[in-house]
């Protein structure tokens, strides 16, 4: 028999904690950050690809070496650029341009029956956009400018359609037939500027401008 004394005490091998640890599957961070790298290179290759692609592509249409119509592919391309921007400018000009005669044209004030509504004043002429030269004594009238301009057929006003064209101006039981010789850039659309001798007609020269109607003869 042993004595008391040469009776050891074994103590338990200490349990191992699962937390220090953690077992391969369940190493969710871990594989969140491989999955995570994995993507990042994956997308950061299509950008390369997808340049390389092109750039092959495109010199097989246009080889970088060879002379395409004499020129030199930069030369080329440059040139193209600038007629396809020419292009794109009249697509988007035209419309534009089409859209500001519509609303010129909305802004007169004339009736089904031919008659316009607008303010008559009096200017001393000279040399008109007509090309004629006239005196204060002469029937004549200078239209809004933007009625003159929206006639226009070319970049000489002299040729305008509306030079020589008369008007009958009536105010008051009074009417004055009048010859078209100037454009007037202080005039709204249905605004007529006529001479000293027409104004006097319709109205007193002190008060400079009334209102009254008119229209084509």
């Amino acid at each position: 028999m042993r004595s008391s004394n040469e009776i050891k005490t074994e103590s338990p091998e200490p349990i191992a904690d699962i937390t220090d640890e953690p077992s391969k599957g369940w190493n969710l961070e871990g594989q969140t950050q491989t999955n995570s790298t994995n993507k990042r290179h994956r997308f950061a290759c299509i950008p390369i690809t997808w340049t390389w692609v092109v750039s092959e592509k495109f010199d097989r249409l246009l080889p970088p070496h060879k002379p395409i119509l004499g020129l030199k592919r930069k030369t080329f391309c440059l040139i193209l650029l600038a007629i396809l921007l020419c292009i794109l400018g009249i697509a988007i000009g035209v419309p534009v341009g089409l859209s500001r005669n519509k609303d010129r044209i909305r802004v007169s004030k004339g009736n089904p029956d031919g008659n316009f509504f607008g303010d008559l004043t009096y200017f001393a002429p000279a040399m008109g956009a007509c090309g004629l030269t006239n005196t204060e004594n002469d029937a004549i009238v200078a239209i809004s400018h933007e009625r003159f301009d929206q006639a226009s057929i070319g970049s000489n006003p002299n040729n305008n359609p509306l030079c020589n064209k008369k008007i009958r101006i009536t105010r008051g039981g009074n009417s004055v037939d009048v010859r078209v010789v100037d454009r007037c850039t202080g005039c709204k659309f249905d605004d007529l500027d006529v001479t000293i001798a027409v104004f006097t007609k319709l109205a007193d020269e002190a008060q400079g401008r009334v209102d009254m109607t008119w229209s084509w003869l």
